[in-house]
């Protein structure tokens, strides 16, 4: 006597052809996407103790996109300006805010974006 089980997978492949054709532009607009980050970013990045705006990158590959900034300051100075500190010496609370807030405002663009690149199915 013998018992199986097994999982069978229907897998419908109407429309696949025009689905993977968009992935290209899916990737175009990943960086398009991240473009648009990096420079609502940029004019806010605080110059005033050193030169932060030239650690600003994008680094995109694919469907997948990262604009950083801060690598190589010293102290993560670049983290502290993004998400503020209490200064040594005076107490003020001090925050210069860039990537986050373009983050923030280019996201619901992009989520609209895509949408409309697979709208219809």
């Amino acid at each position: 006597m013998t018992i199986e089980v097994g999982i069978t997978t229907t897998v419908r492949t109407g429309g696949l052809d025009r689905l993977i054709a968009r992935f290209a532009a899916l990737e175009a607009l990943v960086a398009e996407y991240a473009q648009r980050v990096y420079d609502l970013a940029y004019p806010h990045i605080p110059r005033e103790s050193g030169d932060d705006a030239a650690t600003l990158r994008i680094v995109h590959e694919g469907l997948s996109a990262i604009v950083s900034l801060g690598a190589g300051l010293p102290g993560g100075y670049g983290v502290l300006q993004e998400l503020g500190f209490h200064h040594f010496s005076t107490g003020q609370y001090i925050q210069n805010p860039a990537l986050i807030p373009a983050f923030e405002q280019v996201v619901p663009e992009f989520i609209a974006a895509v949408r409309a690149l697979f709208a219809g199915g």
